[in-house]
């Protein structure tokens, strides 16, 4: 059975938000990781802000302004954090490269 770029996504996006574990590791390869233990995914919110998505994509296909080029782009997984002690806010744009030979 061949995996899909969906199944993929769907897979990591799931984990993440079922696991703290696998969230920590994530996040301590990443820019964010001294908030690896305090930054909480804000599924729930994400989940709201698009009613006409079915709950269980929440993390999929988000549209994003590119900082400094003004255009547009869509993002395979779109993960939102907030940290609990400042309550400030992140988020991870993910790209799913399965059959690229992008990174050796």
């Amino acid at each position: 059975m061949s995996l899909n770029e969906d199944l993929l996504c769907r897979a990591f996006a799931e984990k993440i938000r079922r696991s703290a574990e696998f969230l920590a590791w994530v996040l301590n390869r990443t820019k964010f990781s001294e908030h690896r233990l305090s930054a909480r995914l804000l599924y729930e919110e994400q989940v709201r802000s698009r009613p006409s998505v079915l709950p269980e994509n929440w993390w999929r296909h988000w549209w994003c302004k590119i900082p400094g080029s003004g255009k547009e782009g869509e993002t395979d997984i779109f993960l939102v954090f907030e940290v609990h002690e400042t309550k400030k806010r992140f988020a991870l744009h993910i790209e799913n490269k399965k059959d690229s030979e992008f990174l050796d």
